[in-house]
């Protein structure tokens, strides 16, 4: 699979998200056994597992390159990381 072929994965899965996400808040989603349940179940395995390699991706190139400024500073550090 090629870059361009990820990418446009991607942002189908994310456009999905995003319209489940919708549906949910917005009122567009009945929650009846087995239909909207199952998108809500299979929307949040999907986020786990983006988040979680999307979370090592940052973690890999932190290590590599301690003082990059790709990541930025975080807005909500882990409770064990406060340096008060």
């Amino acid at each position: 699979m090629n870059k361009n072929n990820v990418a446009r994965l991607l942002r189908v899965v994310f456009l999905q998200l995003y319209t489940l996400r919708n549906q949910a808040f917005h009122g567009g989603m009945t929650f009846a056994e087995g239909w909207g349940g199952n998108q809500v179940k299979d929307g949040c395995h999907i986020m786990v597992a983006l988040v979680l390699t999307i979370l090592d991706i940052m973690r890999a190139d932190i290590e590599k390159i301690p003082d990059t400024t790709a990541w930025d500073k975080v807005a909500y550090p882990r409770i064990n990381d406060r340096k008060d």
